[in-house]
């Protein structure tokens, strides 16, 4: 007699069959599969032009928007060409550039705008904080006609960090973008020296609380330009190296914890 007509078959399917619709639900829910709503503030890295094309990834933040949005995840997108993690602390007020992309709505850049601070701008909607800020948490001096990122002591990075920080409620998920190397250029001077100095005082100051992307190995050389800002190319990879390493963070297959770097392979 075969299996398939006997009742003790059937008793035996049904657990299994049970098994396989909670391993499909767990699948569903899991942190890594969950769509998340997410608050993403930065500096003038995360300006995009009113000239792209919408849809276009050709800057980081577009690229980054685009990444995460075909996983479901809806951003929304604040860049604020010379802030920093202070003026993000009471709102940044720019005339370099300004760019705010929410879901389902046009895309706002212009070269003025003022921001409500990170406080304001954030809410119990949200599960996920994404931060991208460094390069103006250096000292810029004038020299020789460039500007040089000069080195800030440890304890008022980590100070300005953590006021930011505060902001950030202890049920949301944190995750801080550091900045990247860069070649010598026309405006802009930044050591390695002066990065490494820099992610040291970020390890120190986001530990615990904030999961750290280095960005350092990205780019082992950049296209010479004024040495902080990068091509539009080089700009849209960055965001989508960015975007990949945020989504190991959520699917575990990356052991860094809170506050913890190590460059990525080149």
């Amino acid at each position: 007699m075969s299996c398939a007509k006997t009742s003790s078959c059937l008793e035996l399917s049904m657990p299994f069959a049970l098994v396989l619709l909670l391993m499909s639900v767990i699948a569903l829910v899991s942190p890594a599969a969950q769509a998340r709503s997410i608050l993403y503030i930065g500096d003038s890295h995360s300006y995009i032009s009113p000239k792209e094309t919408p849809g276009q990834a050709t800057r980081f933040g577009s690229a980054l928007i685009a990444a995460l949005g075909r996983d479901q995840h809806s951003v929304h997108y604040y860049g604020a060409c010379g802030a920093s993690a202070r003026t993000w602390a009471t709102g940044p007020t720019t005339s370099c550039g300004a760019t705010k992309a929410l879901p389902h709505r046009p895309m706002e850049s212009r070269t003025q705008g003022r921001f409500e601070s990170l406080s304001q701008l954030n809410s119990p909607a949200f599960d996920t904080v994404i931060i991208n800020l460094g390069d103006n948490l250096f000292n810029w001096q004038r020299e020789g006609g460039k500007s040089r990122a000069a080195v800030r002591s440890s304890d008022e990075v980590i100070a300005q960090v953590r006021q930011l920080l505060a902001s950030v409620r202890n049920n949301q998920e944190c995750v801080w973008v550091g900045p990247t190397y860069h070649n010598e250029g026309s405006l802009y001077s930044k050591s390695n020296q002066a990065v490494d100095h820099m992610y040291r005082a970020l390890n120190e100051a986001l530990a615990g609380r904030c999961r750290l992307i280095d960005s350092r190995g990205f780019f082992s050389t950049t296209t010479p330009g004024d040495g902080l800002h990068f091509s539009d190319p080089e700009s849209a990879r960055w965001g989508s190296l960015v975007s990949a390493e945020i989504k190991k963070l959520w699917t575990g297959t990356t052991g860094a914890a809170p506050g913890s770097s190590a460059p990525p392979a080149r």
